[in-house]
C-alpha cells in the first residue's frame, strides 16, 4: 500500500508503488505454484492407486489355474470308488470306501487288518484302486497323462490325504462329493484326471 507524504516526489512515490506491487505479483506466484504443486500431487496419488488396482486385479484372476470341467465319466468313477466294499470290517461287516473315509475321520480301526488304522489303509486302497483303474482308463477316446485325489477334512486337516500321479498338465476334467458329518463340516472328495 503506498503511504503518501507530501513531501515525498513523484519518482519515491513509484519506487515504493512497484516494491509493493512486486510483492504482491511474488505472493500471487506462489499462491499459483502451491495450487499447482497440489494438483501434481492429487493427480500423482490418483495414478498409483489406479495402478494398484490393475495390478491386484491382475493378480487375482491371472493366477487362477483353469478349473476342471465336470465330466460325467470322471463323476461315475468317483461313485464307483467310493461305493467300493473295502476289505476294512467293523464286527463283521466290511464297510465301503465312503465308510472307511468316514472311519478316517473319527479315527477308527479295522478290526480284520494289520495295521489296523482307517487312515493308512483309505491312503493305500485308494492308490491301488486308481493306478489300477486309470491305467486301462479314457476319457473323452482320450489316455489319462495324469490324476489328482484329494480327500478334504475342514475340521482335521492333519489327515488331509493327496494323491497324484504323473503329468499334472494340461485339459483336465474333475469330479467333486461331499460326505457329510454330523454336527460337523462335510468331507470334500474331488477327483480330477489329466488328459
Amino acid at each position: 500500500m503506498i503511504r503518501e507524504n507530501k513531501n515525498q516526489s513523484f519518482y519515491q512515490k513509484s519506487k515504493i508503488w512497484n516494491k509493493e506491487n512486486k510483492m504482491q505479483k511474488v505472493k500471487s506466484k506462489v499462491g499459483r505454484k502451491r495450487k499447482k504443486a497440489q494438483q501434481e500431487m492429487v493427480g500423482f496419488v490418483l495414478i498409483i492407486l489406479l495402478i494398484v488396482i490393475i495390478g491386484l486385479v491382475f493378480m487375482t484372476f491371472g493366477k487362477r489355474k483353469p478349473r476342471p470341467e465336470e465330466n460325467i465319466q470322471v463323476s461315475s468313477l468317483l461313485e464307483a470308488i467310493l461305493d467300493y466294499t473295502t476289505e476294512c470290517t467293523h464286527g463283521i461287516e466290511s464297510i465301503s470306501m465312503q465308510e472307511l473315509i468316514k472311519g478316517c475321520y473319527y479315527g477308527d480301526t479295522c478290526s480284520n487288518l494289520d495295521p489296523p488304522a482307517a487312515c493308512q489303509y483309505l491312503n493305500d486302497l485308494s492308490r491301488d484302486i486308481l493306478d489300477k483303474t486309470i491305467e486301462v482308463s479314457e476319457i473323452d477316446e482320450r489316455p489319462i497323462k495324469g490324476y489328482i485325489l484329494t480327500i478334504k477334512y475342514p475340521e482335521r486337516p492333519d489327515i488331509n490325504i493327496k494323491i497324484q500321479k504323473g503329468e499334472l498338465k494340461g485339459k483336465a476334467r474333475g469330479s467333486t462329493r461331499y460326505i457329510a458329518l454330523l454336527g460337523e463340516e462335510d468331507i470334500i472328495i474331488t477327483i480330477n484326471l489329466y488328459l
